[in-house]
């Protein structure tokens, strides 16, 4: 900064003076200030944003789980794990373990599968086999090859390291099961594999033939299959069979019986209950082994009921109306329906039977009767069936309750045989033909594998029945027998209703 003199001088001499700085301390914008703060916020938000989305878009990690198994039968990174069709897991890597004495397979099962990794489950390589019982494994002849398993029970701990079989066992397409020991003094061709069959239909499978510790007896582990566990009491008898019977008589000839070609080749089992009273059988109970049956076995079975179940409470029902015609007036019309009996709390009995059997529109007031098919008695008439103001109620409700004379049936169902099920669960669909007083029931088994939930009941995923026979028919409950619903095949879908009715 220059003085007054130096100031003086040079206006004197002319020379135009320069500005003089001022030198200080900066101040800051407080509004500038205040949006750099704003922008670092909005960084930081941004930066949040994409951490989330980043670990949101990252797979949702499974569970490794490590498989040991005697071979690798070809087996390779990459490869899955199935289960009842689906993927379930993947194959990270597959190495010899330390001491060369098998294979080390890693395994990640996916989320929703981490369930299977629990104390007994089974693994095992699916490959081709060929045996008497036929080829299994067939499509990895040419594909890649994948790891199959059956899980454990559903209470059991969880497990990441498992013991895989050499083979596929024996039970592998069965779904749970019981175990039983069926113990004889040899083996008498049985071998792991072989089926155990009541009436020639195949209930279970022999899982292993040992000798028993003591080495005096065979043991026969095998599997009875869940939904034939109810067969099996402390009256069921066992025996051999080699799967061809020949019998030589003077008057008849030698007459020759084979089951089935697994049988004569592999042996088998074949059991039966013969009598009533018997204890349920529970998981690991000794059955003795007979070398042969007994001709009277049969006689005592066709007394025995092996289920608590009892084939009841639908009627063949003939069902007979006048419609009104366009041209022509009046025509009689027919139905044969499923009808199912039943008493309500109040005392009244009715038959519910499918809306759709009737054509409420057109139907003749006071016209309709109703019959058991296969019977001669007169017709029961309905008069009181159809009003004006029910017409639209009717066609909209899926089952129709038709009121009758107590008289009509000697089977009604009481209050106390109908529930409405909280769950999925195995049951029958019932049919009956015949006279009312000796009626024959047939039914159509339902696992609960086969059904799913829907709005107003369950949906049948496979359906093969023929609609005449089985729309209407009432479904009974495999653990107890209690009508839980109806069937109704509407559109080729089938469906299980609750057994009411508007």
């Amino acid at each position: 900064m220059t003085d007054k003199k130096t100031a003086v001088v040079a206006d004197d001499l002319g020379v135009q003076s320069l500005p003089i700085a001022s030198v200080g301390p900066a101040r800051l914008n407080s509004a500038a200030t205040l949006a750099g703060s704003y922008m670092w916020l909005v960084a930081l938000i941004c930066l949040l944003i994409a951490i989330v989305l980043v670990a949101w878009s990252l797979p949702e990690r499974g569970v490794a789980i490590e498989i040991y198994f005697p071979d690798g039968h070809g087996l390779k990174t990459e490869d899955v794990v199935r289960f009842r069709g689906i993927d379930v897991g993947i194959v990270k890597d597959v190495k010899l373990n330390h001491d060369l004495t098998g294979v080390d397979v890693q395994v990640d099962l996916k989320p929703f599968a981490q369930s299977l990794a629990r104390e007994g489950t089974r693994f095992w390589i699916v490959r081709p086999e060929l045996s008497l019982a036929g080829i299994s494994g067939l499509e990895t002849a040419v594909g890649n090859k994948y790891i199959g398993l059956i899980p454990g029970d559903t209470d059991a701990d969880f497990r990441n390291s498992f013991e895989g079989l050499s083979t596929s066992p024996s039970d592998a397409l069965a779904s749970g099961g019981m175990e039983i020991i069926i113990r004889g003094e040899k083996q008498h061709s049985i071998n792991a594999g072989s089926p155990v069959n009541c009436r020639g239909v195949e209930i279970g499978r022999i899982l292993s033939v040992g000798l028993s510790q003591d080495a005096r007896f065979v043991d026969i582990r095998a599997r009875i299959f869940e939904k034939y566990i109810p067969l099996i009491s402390t009256k069921t008898k066992f025996w051999a069979t080699s799967g061809v019977k020949l019998d030589f008589s003077l008057s008849d000839g030698l007459k020759i019986d084979v089951e089935s070609l697994e049988t004569l080749t592999r042996g088998g089992l074949s059991m039966l209950t013969t009598d009533t009273g018997g204890q349920p059988a529970k998981p690991g109970d000794v059955f003795p082994l007979y070398s042969q049956l007994a001709e009277e076995w049969y006689a005592a079975a066709n007394l025995v009921s092996a289920t608590n179940v009892k084939l009841r409470g639908v009627l063949p029902l003939e069902i007979n109306w006048n419609q009104k015609g366009m041209l022509r007036g009046e025509s009689t019309k027919q139905a044969t329906v499923n009808g199912i009996p039943i008493r309500d709390a109040g005392g009244n009995c009715f038959v519910t039977v499918p809306a759709d059997v009737l054509s409420f529109k057109k139907i003749v007031a006071g016209t309709l009767t109703l019959r058991h098919s296969a019977d001669g008695d007169p017709p029961i008439s309905i008069p009181d069936l159809v009003s004006e103001t029910a017409e639209a109620t009717l066609n909209v409700a899926p089952l129709r309750n038709i009121s009758v004379p107590e008289n009509f049936s000697s089977d009604w169902f009481d209050p106390a045989a109908i529930r409405l099920p909280t769950d999925l669960e195995e049951c029958l669909a019932v049919r009956a033909t015949g006279p009312a007083k000796s009626l024959t029931y047939l039914h159509y088994p339902i696992e609960q594998v086969d059904i799913s939930q829907s709005e107003g009941g369950w949906v049948l995923n496979s359906f093969d029945g023929d609609r005449d026979v089985w729309h209407g028919s009432p479904i009974l409950a495999t653990a107890d027998g209690k009508l839980i619903g109806v069937l109704l095949i509407i559109d080729r879908q089938a469906l299980i209703v609750p057994p009411t009715a508007n």
